[in-house]
């Protein structure tokens, strides 16, 4: 992460000379400006990434609401009587979270504090990927054992993979 820093300082160097012609010895000045300036950034994306997130919930939970008929056990147990076709459903996701939620969460995390800005994306990603699985199988009736994994591949992306039993229309 310093090496980016330090590579956004080296190219702000050589842009507000070639520019703005402000030599490199006066950039320590502008420092204190530059980190504001970014802060600003993150912020202002920080506030956009969460309205469009609450838009992105409304439109889930008004999928969600098509498919309430359908029964999801997410855990063992006596089901009821089953009446169909068994057949193995999966579908996977790729999500990349928004860095400053993910290094926000990595602070409240070192502080033991919980967590709600990075869960909640999470959480949209796996209604998300369940709302997925239903819709790619439209004859579907019941979803038993789903099990939902999340693996991180790097800092900020991740996957979430959801499998379970699928019970069909005969």
């Amino acid at each position: 992460m310093i090496y980016l820093y330090a590579l956004f300082f080296s190219i702000l160097t050589k842009v507000l000379d070639h520019f703005f012609h402000i030599s490199p010895s006066d950039v320590p000045t502008l420092i204190p400006i530059i980190l504001f300036s970014m802060l600003v950034l993150w912020f202002l994306g920080y506030l956009i990434v969460v309205v469009k997130q609450k838009k992105q919930l409304a439109k889930i939970i008004q999928r969600e609401e098509k498919y309430k008929d359908i029964k999801i056990f997410s855990h063992e147990m006596n089901y009821p009587q089953i009446s169909g076709k068994p057949v193995l459903c999966s579908q996977s996701l790729v999500i990349a979270t928004y860095l400053p939620k993910r290094v926000l969460s990595s602070i409240i995390n070192f502080f033991g504090g919980r967590d709600e800005a990075h869960l909640f994306t999470l959480d949209l990603a796996r209604r998300e990927v369940i709302l997925r699985l239903i819709e790619n199988n439209p004859k579907l009736k019941q979803l038993i054992n789903l099990r939902v994994q999340t693996s991180w591949i790097t800092f900020s992306i991740c996957e979430i993979h959801v499998y379970g039993t699928g019970i069909f229309e005969i």
